[in-house]
């Protein structure tokens, strides 16, 4: 009964995160932010905040840009995503 509860709960964890993870480019002057609906060109001054989120490996970033309301996740490796032994497969950035 444990495991199932613990079960749902990861699937309606899955859910609500699965929308913020996107692939992002940075370079000098420009971040490149990919989702399956969209590509956004941002430059670094409409970022209002980019902030490391813990305890993740690779290591998973926060970003907020102005005039968004929505804030994204992105990896610095565009493979996978290990949180405490779980694994999160993501797509890989398309040249």
């Amino acid at each position: 009964m444990g495991f199932a509860f613990i079960g749902i709960f990861m699937i309606i964890l899955f859910f609500s995160i699965k929308n913020k993870f996107v692939l992002a480019s940075m370079g000098n002057q420009l971040i490149v932010i990919k989702t399956d609906s969209f590509e956004k060109k941002v430059n670094w001054m409409e970022v209002e905040s980019l902030s490391l989120i813990q305890f993740v490996y690779p290591p998973l970033y926060r970003i907020k840009v102005k005039g968004m309301e929505k804030t994204f996740w992105f990896n610095t490796e565009n493979q996978f995503i290990n949180v405490g032994g779980l694994l999160v497969i993501q797509a890989k950035w398309e040249t």
